[in-house]
């Protein structure tokens, strides 16, 4: 898969950039779709829905 990013502007230098690029890019785990997601663990702890429960 290619991706393309344009922009405007001078001066810009294209490996920090691309750097950054590639570390946002998905791995093979979360490649693998919802139910690997799953797996993750929860970063956010539990919060109330404003419906009398706590969801988390």
């Amino acid at each position: 898969m290619q991706f393309y990013c344009t922009g405007a502007g001078t001066g810009m230098d294209e490996p920090p950039r691309r750097a950054g690029l590639d570390r946002r890019l998905l791995d093979e785990m979360e490649l693998e779709g919802p139910k690997a997601w799953a797996r993750y663990p929860d970063p956010f702890p539990s919060w109330a829905t404003g419906l009398g429960e706590a969801s988390g």
